[in-house]
């Protein structure tokens, strides 16, 4: 089964949003997001889940190799 970009939208009761992305690594879902970040206003709170570092330290492993 592939794997797809899936943006979740949490609007509670009282007004408060609460955006999540899943399946995605690496910076890349802030890219995502941002347009419904501006459309929605300021952004009070960011999390950002494991797959985040994850990338990050990929590309640090694969500039690792390219220089040796």
């Amino acid at each position: 089964m592939p794997k797809y970009e899936e943006i979740i939208i949490d609007i509670s009761p009282e007004g408060e949003v609460q955006i999540s992305v899943n399946n995605v690594i690496g910076p890349s879902c802030h890219e995502l997001t941002k347009d419904i970040e501006e459309a929605l206003g300021a952004t009070t709170n960011r999390q950002n889940k494991p797959e985040f570092k994850q990338a990050v330290t990929q590309q640090q492993v694969q500039k690792r190799d390219q220089n040796a």
